[in-house]
């Protein structure tokens, strides 16, 4: 069984905070985890997916979940 949304929620920020989430291009993003180096790909529609081992057997991650903040954040910012 998976970590908890609560648990997964504070990796997400701390992967954010600590500048671990960078936009490569296309709807690629490259994220550091704690146990190596993954990609996350928005799909059309919006869907994300990770290469990370807990995203193919759960269909959620830290990782994906850094990727929507971060992309909310984006959203949410005000432009000068």
């Amino acid at each position: 069984m998976g970590l908890p949304v609560e648990q997964l929620l504070l990796k997400a920020r701390r992967l954010l905070k600590t500048n671990r989430v960078q936009y490569l291009e296309g709807g690629v993003y490259n994220v550091m985890g704690d146990h190596g180096v993954y990609l996350v790909q928005v799909l059309e529609g919006g869907k994300l997916v990770c290469t990370c081992e807990g995203f193919q057997k759960r269909r959620m991650c830290s990782h994906v979940m850094a990727v929507i903040l971060r992309r909310a954040e984006k959203r949410l910012r005000p432009t000068p």
